[in-house]
C-alpha cells in the first residue's frame, strides 16, 4: 500500500498570469500480486488521487491595473482520479503471454473568478465538471525463438466517454459572459449533446535481436489519444481586449503511427544507445491563435502532423573510477497541412558529464548545451531562443545500500540563459494578461545550491 500527501504553499510561476498560494495532493495506491501456479500469476493495483489547487493574480504578486482599478481573479480548481488494473501472466517455454482489463476515471471543474467585485462574480468555468472515463481490454505475446532472437506483439483497446456536466450553466458575472456550450457554438458551431464517445485501438510489434554485446531492435506502433479536459472542454471566457481560451468538442482522436529502430551496445569499457524515432499523426490536435475583433482566442483543431528524431547516450569508463558520460536529443515536428512546424518541439540539446566514482563517492561536472531555435510556430506566439551552455556541479555519498545524500550547485557560472519550451509556454498563457504580463524574456534559474538525502525501505 502507498499513501502520498503534497502540501504546497506560495508557489510562483514566472512569466505565468498567476501564481499558487495553495496546492493539495492525496495519493492512496494499493497494489498485489499472487502466483496461482507455477505458470500463472495475477497481480492488481487500484489507486485514487485528489488535487485541490488554487491559483491567483494578487496573492504572491501586484495585481493588474485595469480600468484604474486592481483586477483581482482567481481559479480555483479540483481534479479526482480513480485507475484500476487486472492482469494475468503466463510463462510456458519460449512464450510469455500477458492479458488484462485497466480502466480510469478523471473528474476537473474549475471557476475563474473575479474577487475584486463585491459580491464576487464568476466569469467562466474553465473546466465545466469534465468528467473523462477509459475502459480497456490488452493482450501480449513474447516468442523467443532462441537466447538472442525475440518477437513481441500487443493489441488493446479502449473504449472513452467524455463529457462536461456543467457545460449549460452560464456563469453569474458581467453581461459578456457565456456558459461554455456557448463558446463551443460560438468557436466552432458545435451545438446540441456535446458527450465524446470513441473507441481507441492500438497495436504494437517489436523484433530484437542480441549479438555479440549488441542489443538490435525494431517496432512499429499504431495508437489513438482522446484529447484531454482542455483540448476538449475548457472553455474561458474574454471581454475586450483580452483573451478566449476554448476546447473544441468535434476534436478527431489523434491516431499515431510510430518507427522506432534503435542499437545499444555494451562493454567493460564503454556502453553506447541509439534510438531513431518518426511518428506520422493523423488528426493532431493542433493549438492556435486567431484575431476576432478585439480579442484573441485559443482554439484547437485537427492536422495532419509527423515528428521525427533521435536520442543518443554513451560513456566511457577509463583509470579505474573515471567516467565519461555524454547524450544528444535531435527532434523536430512539421505541420504538414499547413507548412511551418509544431509548437513547443525542444531545439537540439544534450549534455557532456565528467565522474569520478571512488567506492561509495560520485562526483561529476556536467554541461548542459542547447542550440539556438528560430524554427517557430506564429499560431502560438512562439519567440526565438538562444544557444547556451550552463555548468553544473554534483556529489553523491551512498552512506548505506539504502540511504544517500546528495548536493549540487546549479548554474555554477550565474549564466542568463532561455529554455525555449518554458519560455513560449508561459507566452502562450491566455491568463497571462495585465501590466506584470509576459512580454520578452523568460530565463531560468541563475546560480542555485541544492541538497537531498534519500532512503529505501
Amino acid at each position: 500500500m502507498q499513501y502520498e500527501e503534497t502540501r504546497e504553499r506560495d508557489v510562483q510561476f514566472a512569466g505565468a498570469g498567476m501564481d499558487s498560494p495553495r496546492s493539495d495532493s492525496t495519493t492512496v495506491a494499493l497494489k498485489g500480486r499472487h502466483r496461482m501456479s507455477s505458470r500463472w500469476t495475477l497481480s492488481g493495483n487500484v489507486s485514487w488521487n485528489q488535487v485541490d489547487h488554487l491559483m491567483d493574480n494578487f496573492s504572491l504578486r501586484p495585481a493588474p491595473i485595469q480600468m484604474g482599478s486592481a483586477m483581482k481573479v482567481e481559479v480555483p480548481s479540483e481534479s479526482e482520479t480513480l485507475t484500476a488494473k487486472l492482469m494475468a501472466e503466463s510463462v510456458s517455454g519460449p512464450t510469455e503471454i500477458a492479458f488484462g482489463l485497466n480502466a480510469q476515471r478523471n473528474r476537473r471543474d474549475a471557476v475563474l473568478r473575479n474577487v475584486s467585485s463585491s459580491p464576487v462574480l464568476e466569469l467562466a468555468r474553465l473546466w465545466p465538471d469534465v468528467m473523462i472515463r477509459h475502459l480497456g481490454g490488452f493482450a501480449e505475446v513474447t516468442q523467443h525463438f532462441s537466447d538472442q532472437q525475440r518477437l513481441s506483439g500487443g493489441v488493446r483497446i479502449d473504449h472513452a466517454v467524455a463529457r462536461p456536466r456543467d457545460s449549460n450553466e452560464r456563469p453569474a458575472g458581467p453581461p459578456w459572459v457565456r456558459s461554455a456550450a456557448q463558446l463551443y457554438e460560438q468557436a466552432y458551431g458545435v451545438r446540441g449533446d456535446l458527450e465524446v464517445r470513441e473507441w481507441l485501438p492500438a497495436a504494437f510489434l517489436r523484433f530484437e535481436l542480441d549479438q555479440q554485446g549488441h542489443h538490435w531492435f525494431a517496432s512499429a506502433s499504431y495508437s489513438e489519444r482522446l484529447g484531454d479536459a482542455s483540448e476538449l472542454y475548457i472553455a474561458r471566457n474574454a471581454a475586450m481586449g483580452n483573451q478566449q481560451w476554448i476546447g473544441n468538442p468535434d476534436l478527431a482522436p489523434e491516431a499515431h503511427r510510430q518507427l522506432d529502430i534503435g542499437l545499444r551496445s555494451q562493454a567493460s569499457r564503454w556502453d553506447s544507445q541509439l534510438t531513431l524515432f518518426a511518428d506520422d499523426v493523423e488528426d493532431y490536435i493542433y493549438r492556435e491563435q486567431v484575431q476576432i475583433g478585439t480579442i484573441k482566442r485559443d482554439r484547437y483543431r485537427n492536422i495532419r502532423a509527423s515528428l521525427y528524431g533521435l536520442e543518443w547516450e554513451g560513456g566511457v569508463r577509463y583509470a579505474s573510477h573515471w567516467e565519461t558520460r555524454a547524450q544528444a536529443l535531435i527532434m523536430r515536428g512539421d505541420n504538414r497541412s499547413d507548412g511551418g512546424t509544431l509548437a513547443q518541439v525542444s531545439p537540439y540539446q544534450g549534455q557532456l558529464s565528467q565522474h569520478w566514482r571512488p567506492g561509495k563517492w560520485d562526483a561529476s561536472i556536467t554541461l548542459r548545451l542547447a542550440a539556438a531555435n528560430d524554427r517557430l510556430n506564429e499560431d502560438a506566439g512562439e519567440r526565438a531562443s538562444a544557444g547556451y551552455a550552463v555548468v553544473d556541479l554534483g556529489l553523491m555519498w551512498m552512506v548505506s545500500q539504502n540511504a544517500e545524500i546528495a548536493l549540487g550547485v546549479d548554474n555554477l557560472f550565474d549564466k542568463r540563459y532561455v529554455n525555449f519550451i518554458n519560455r513560449n509556454r508561459a507566452a502562450s498563457d491566455p491568463l497571462n494578461i495585465g501590466e506584470d504580463s509576459f512580454t520578452d524574456t523568460l530565463t531560468e534559474p541563475g546560480r542555485n545550491a541544492w541538497i537531498s538525502a534519500s532512503y529505501r525501505f
